[in-house]
């Protein structure tokens, strides 16, 4: 992994200007005791301009200031105290590693067999998100890795474990905001008192390590992605820049919202386990966030892995069927909106591919699991 790790941060020139800087800067500036939230002490701390891949130099994309809760930079410590070029090697050969793992997770807590296995694997490595995921250096591949966790941890009734993933997927909130809670509400329901109090407590030192760092961290945190953050919410492939570009009104995004939830639903009606449910709130989420990018759209590999099992299962017309959505959703659709998101100058109409995911994932959910294991979490 350090290799894999190595050669993907060096051909991102060590991502000074690509969205690991903004994460190891966010860090560093905890080393070194500096308030990343701070404007002018931020634009001091990224510098800049640098080499970039591309040829020539550019500025880091890291405006304002530190744009994540303050827990990602304690998280990440480690990894400022390092030298880029370290730094950037371990981050990668981190999150590679947590990609691939979240991918056998995902495969094993939906009942996947080795008959669909290897064509999982290369669709998720041949998706547009894992390579601009690579391209990037973001969290995808961590929140893919504790994504898959949390399937597994729940399919198997590992509730510390699941309680401990879910709140760490707040490592990046915004692309949870409906998996995080609906998972806990559910859990708190069924009296999961283990996952309950595990992930209650994860969460607690979430918020309140950062506070000996910066001890007003949440309210400068919320005032920066509550501000310029949205500027560019019209361009973001969620429900509201889907809204925004097709009918010119963000606010049509909730109606969207609505219509594919309520779609889902009633698909998956009478089917939805806890295990299916959390599946489902993954695209969703994407969807009713108001910040993400395609690189964030990594974690759908869960779903991918979710349809893709269940098509073994199936009847030879719905195994068909299911395999090649599974397939289209995977490879085939991500890229061809990524490349109409260069004429069109935006990614607001890849968020077809996150409602996508969340209707074809309810339609494999009517189909009967192999694995009795995956019945008991009914």
């Amino acid at each position: 992994m350090l290799v894999a790790g190595g050669l993907a941060a060096r051909s991102a020139l060590w991502y000074e200007t690509a969205d690991f800087f903004c994460l190891y800067q966010g860090a560093r500036s905890l080393v070194i005791g500096v308030d990343p939230y701070d404007e002018a002490a931020w634009r001091s701390t990224i510098g800049g301009p640098y080499s970039d891949p591309r040829g020539g130099v550019s500025m880091p994309p890291c405006p304002g200031r530190y744009g994540y809760p303050l827990w990602t930079a304690v998280l990440l410590v480690p990894l400022g105290a390092l030298p880029i070029e370290v730094a950037s090697t371990l981050w990668m050969a981190l999150s590679i590693a947590a990609a691939l793992l979240g991918c056998a997770l995902s495969w094993r807590a939906f009942g996947g067999t080795s008959r669909y296995a290897g064509i999982f694997a290369v669709s998720v490595v041949m998706s547009q998100p894992f390579w601009i995921f690579l391209l990037s250096g973001q969290t995808s591949g961590i929140l893919l890795g504790l994504a898959g966790t949390v399937a597994w941890a729940i399919a198997r009734e590992r509730e510390r474990l699941g309680g401990v993933a879910l709140a760490l997927l707040a490592f990046k909130p915004q692309t949870s905001v409906i998996t995080i809670p609906v998972a806990f509400v559910q859990a708190l329901a069924a009296r999961r008192r283990r996952f309950v109090v595990t992930a209650l407590v994860t969460a607690a030192l979430l918020v309140l390590v950062p506070l000996l760092f910066v001890p007003v961290w949440p309210f400068e945190w919320l005032g920066e992605v509550s501000g310029r953050r949205l500027r560019v919410i019209t361009q973001m492939p969620t429900a509201w820049g889907f809204a925004a570009q097709t009918v010119g009104n963000t606010a049509w995004g909730a109606a969207f919202l609505a219509g594919i939830a309520l779609l889902t639903a009633l698909i998956a009606r009478g089917r939805a386990d806890r295990v299916t449910v959390f599946v489902l709130t993954l695209p969703l989420s994407l969807l009713a966030t108001p910040y993400a990018w395609t690189y964030d759209y990594l974690v759908l590999a869960v779903a991918w892995a979710f349809i893709l099992a269940r098509a073994e299962a199936a009847a030879p017309l719905m195994r068909a069927l299911l395999l090649a959505a599974g397939l289209s959703l995977a490879v085939i659709l991500p890229w061809v909106l990524y490349a109409l998101s260069f004429t069109r100058g935006e990614e607001a109409l890849s968020a077809t591919l996150a409602a996508a995911t969340a209707v074809i994932a309810a339609c494999a959910a009517r189909v009967r699991p192999r694995d009795v294991g995956m019945a008991s979490t009914s």
